[in-house]
């Protein structure tokens, strides 16, 4: 039923055209309608594709920086703690590392303790107090 009342419709503006005898005039419109929706239809398009290849680029800038990053953590941290690895500087590359520090040995049995592992009965770390002396950890 729609179909038919559509083909009703263009064949009553096609009448009126033949009638006036404007086909010259309306083809021209048409043509111009149609480079129109083609002009913009490209343009749609090619601002689609450069969005994407934009946001691309984007995500592979970052990932670069990323990557630098996690070198420079790598390279900072190396040497300076046992704990760290390279899921550490992954998961937070602007990680922070403390200089180790360790309590003076005990004289009977050798024992230290690394100064920046205390943490108190909550789990939270206690803050080293920064007047108490560093010892080199001994080894026996």
């Amino acid at each position: 039923m729609e179909y038919l009342s559509t083909a009703l419709v263009l064949i009553f503006v096609m009448w009126l055209i033949d009638k006036h005898n404007v086909w010259k005039q309306t083809g021209k419109i048409a043509l111009i309608v149609v480079a129109m929706a083609v002009i913009a239809g490209a343009s749609i398009y090619g601002w689609a594709k450069y969005r994407d290849w934009k946001a691309e680029r984007a995500a592979l800038i970052q990932e670069e920086k990323h990557k630098a990053a996690v070198k420079e953590c790598l390279s900072r941290i190396h040497g300076k703690t046992d704990v760290f690895d390279e899921a550490a500087c992954e998961a937070d590359p602007n990680v922070q590392t403390t200089e180790q520090c360790w309590t003076k040995p005990d004289a009977k049995t050798g024992v230290q303790f690394d100064r920046n592992s205390f943490k108190n009965l909550n789990g939270t770390p206690v803050p080293r107090d920064p007047n108490e002396p560093c010892y080199p950890l001994a080894h026996k």
